[in-house]
């Protein structure tokens, strides 16, 4: 089945499923996803929990720290008077955004405020540059969102005011957004055969690292810009790519750039030590290429994806199945700031983990599904969110208990969220994939826009988060029950073949169910 694909595809019969140059551009696209996970995730670091108390010269630090209500001046009996000046516990980070902005009290929703809106960047990102990207090809808007990230991370970093700061940290998220969907696409697009199951989840493995790289950069460099250069000077290396990073040659032959397909195509084949000639079986390329009449193509669109009852069903499913983890991802990976008293060997295990956990999820997808391994690591995760809070914080070294339940949900989720990408990739016919990823992608980012929302609980009580996230990530699994699984089966292309799989099979059930039962 996989082979019949395989003789359709002009590119891959070209260059070949996986050579030393698709190699070279994976490692570089999977390198990318070192910033994507330093921006999304510095917040830990730019506004970790960190002690504060209203300023009295009349008062010991110690009395000062005892407060009741530190927002309000100790002199007033009936705490009314808000606190004029606030002096802040620099033993651990010698400056944050809290500290130098004065994010507390009433200004304390600001910091969820700044994550938020970087996720809505994202977002934005997601939209724009997948627009640029179909229409202007994959290496141009790719290039210049490296560009625009870069710039826009030293914007913030000598960011004089906080709403400068802010702006600037959505620019670089609408950047990385951009990044984050061409790269993929790109990974996506020059391989073939079982490659396009081993690339998308080997992929992910530098997003993981991203955690432990920024921890041990936190843990040398404690002063918030100083941080936030590094991370600049980092992610500004990434403009040299640009003389590396190659048009997409399937994205070329669609648009009908034959002779620049062409050119690169003989390159990379001489490259790869292909012996298969690329002006012969371009001269007979409709016999791999869809030719479908535009008038064929109006419906594969956003519309489409509700048009269809057995689309629409997969589609609202698949969209609330990852709104949800999204949720629960981006929570619970912040919340790991708090979970014990040393906040870098915590954050550094959560990336750490993510490696054996990719290769889980390579396993678990080929021998036992992909929708039965998604399901179990959904409820091992659950479970491990449930399990830290019947430990008490502080009650051993480094909370070692707690940092080895938050490791296990952690690598829950780096075995099932990739495989869920897999698997929703699978789910949706060729026609509109990439608008149905697309789609669940967007939606996930709205869930994780609101991930600041469950971690500000708890300032109610210290127990909602995990207790909501623990509730949210158990109800995953039974959102999965109704979809089938997909190893084993042929990748449907069109809405009408998804359609007519779906009759066929519940056909076949009616058919089955009414044979009688041989007596012999």
């Amino acid at each position: 089945m996989v082979k019949d694909i395989e003789e359709k595809d002009i590119v891959c019969s070209i260059i070949g499923n996986f050579g030393k140059w698709q190699f070279g551009i994976s490692v570089m696209m999977a390198l990318l996803k070192f910033s994507l996970g330093w921006f999304q995730f510095n917040i830990v670091f730019l506004a970790p929990p960190q002690q504060f108390w209203c300023k009295n010269d009349n008062f010991t630090i110690s009395e000062l720290k005892n407060q009741s209500n530190r927002c309000f001046d100790p002199y007033d009996a009936d705490q009314k008077i808000p606190c004029a000046e606030f002096e802040f516990d620099r033993s651990v980070f010698t400056s944050t955004i809290v500290s130098e902005w004065n994010l507390v009290c009433t200004k304390q929703y600001f910091v969820e405020l700044t994550q938020m809106s970087f996720m809505a960047g994202m977002l934005f990102g997601y939209i724009l540059f997948g627009i640029l990207a179909d229409k202007y090809g994959r290496r141009k808007p790719l290039i210049i969102a490296i560009v625009i990230q870069a710039i826009a991370c030293f914007l913030s970093t000598f960011s004089p005011w906080f709403s400068v700061f802010i702006l600037a940290r959505f620019v670089v998220a609408i950047a990385s957004g951009g990044i984050a969907i061409i790269s993929f696409v790109l990974c996506m697009e020059i391989v073939g055969g079982k490659w396009r199951t081993i690339i998308p989840i080997l992929y992910q493995i530098p997003f993981g690292l991203a955690n432990s790289v920024l921890s041990g950069l936190a843990f040398f460099i404690r002063d918030w810009r100083q941080l936030q250069l590094a991370l600049s000077i980092l992610s500004a290396l990434y403009i040299f790519f640009a003389f590396f990073i190659p048009e997409s040659p399937r994205w070329l032959l669609v648009t009908d750039q034959r002779e620049k397909a062409m050119v690169l195509l003989r390159r990379v084949a001489k490259f790869n030590n292909r012996q298969s000639s690329p002006d012969e079986l371009l001269q007979n390329e409709s016999t791999y290429l869809d030719r479908s009449d535009p008038e064929d193509k109006k419906d594969e669109s956003i519309q489409i994806l509700f048009k269809n009852k057995n689309l629409r069903f997969k589609t609202i499913i698949l969209s609330i199945e990852w709104f949800v983890a999204g949720m629960s991802f981006f929570a619970f990976t912040q919340y790991m700031g708090s979970l014990s008293d040393n906040i870098f060997f915590t954050f550094a295990m959560g990336g750490i983990v993510v490696i054996p956990g990719v290769f889980v999820s390579l396993l678990m997808s080929y021998y036992f599904g992909r929708k039965t391994s998604i399901v179990v690591f959904e409820v091992i995760t659950a479970i491990c969110f449930w399990l830290i809070l019947a430990v008490p914080k502080g009650a051993y070294v480094h909370d070692w208990p707690r940092v080895l339940l938050a490791s296990m949900g952690i690598i829950g989720m780096s075995v099932f969220l990739p495989m869920l990408y897999l698997y929703t990739g699978e789910l949706f016919p060729t026609v509109v994939r990439n608008v149905g990823v697309g789609v669940v992608s967007m939606v996930s980012k709205i869930g994780s826009m609101l991930a600041p929302l469950i971690l500000s609980l708890e300032r109610v009580s210290t127990v909602l988060p995990l207790a909501i996230l623990g509730i949210l990530t158990m109800s995953l699994p039974v959102m999965l029950i109704p979809l089938p699984e997909t190893k084993g089966h042929v990748l449907l292309d069109t809405v009408e073949s998804d359609e007519n799989s779906n009759k066929e099979t519940k056909d076949f059930n009616t058919k089955y169910k009414k044979v009688p039962t041989s007596t012999g």
